[in-house]
């Protein structure tokens, strides 16, 4: 397991790292430091913490319980690079129209392509995804509860359960606040038909799907169905149009 650190930036008018200067993580600090020098123009650093990636972030929340701490703009214990909305609005504008070369996409592309995270990290987005606090202790217990030896009999309970897998409401929203605007190759949808053309429905599953679908079937949606309905009825066809519909 890499071994990380928790750092101080200070300059002569800072005293306390409880109140004073900036707290951060890094596996790199000869590096970080680096990056630093880009928006501090002087200040000196020192080691304030040795130990995994859960014990720093611990650390760094203790010292930066809440954000706006001396040069901190956010609260300790994000573990990782979290950035306050204006800075976000600002990267988000400066990556605005710039096109990106084949060769620059395809090293992206060989980059993440067979990445594997840490269990930290794997821990970390399971719970972002259902919707929990994100904290050094819930990745702690979620990290140790996945490391338990798990029989053949939970194997097959947890592969049937996934098969008849279902989401709260709220689980819901997140996943789909997360999969809106995302762009799919065509490659990625060509997958997922081909997936969904295998796919057997059974009698219970399609009873939901006409529930639901009644279910959305709201009076505001029968409106405009019923007004779309009018409208293609009632425009003028002509000729050509009339007789290349009679003909097929």
């Amino acid at each position: 397991m890499h071994r990380c650190v928790v750092y101080w930036l200070f300059d002569s008018r800072c005293t306390d790292p409880f109140l004073h200067g900036y707290v951060g993580i890094t596996k790199a600090l000869a590096r970080r430091v680096t990056e630093h020098r880009r928006r501090f123009s002087d200040f000196e650093v020192v080691v304030l913490f040795t130990g995994t990636w859960v014990e720093c972030i611990a650390e760094e929340s203790r010292l930066r319980p809440e954000p706006a701490i001396g040069w901190n703009l956010l609260s300790g214990g994000t573990g990782g690079r979290s950035y306050p909305p204006s800075i976000r609005d600002k990267i988000s504008n400066g990556n605005k129209g710039k096109k990106r070369s084949e060769a620059y996409k395809e090293n992206i592309r060989a980059k993440h392509l067979g990445r594997k995270h840490s269990a930290q990290r794997c821990a970390e987005n399971a719970l972002r995804q259902l919707g929990h606090p994100v904290s050094a202790l819930s990745i702690q217990k979620t990290v140790e509860r996945n490391k338990r030896p798990r029989s053949p009999q939970y194997l097959a309970n947890m592969k049937a359960g996934q098969k008849r897998r279902t989401y709260t409401d709220q689980q819901r929203a997140v996943l789909s606040a997360a999969s809106k605007g995302k762009k799919r190759s065509a490659e990625h949808r060509a997958a997922i038909s081909e997936a969904n053309k295998r796919r057997v429905i059974s009698d219970e599953t399609r009873a939901k799907m006409r529930i639901a679908a009644k279910a959305r079937m709201t009076p505001e949606v029968r409106a405009k169905l019923s007004a779309a309905k009018r409208k293609m009825y009632q425009e003028p066809i002509g000729e050509s149009d009339r007789e290349s519909q009679i003909l097929g």
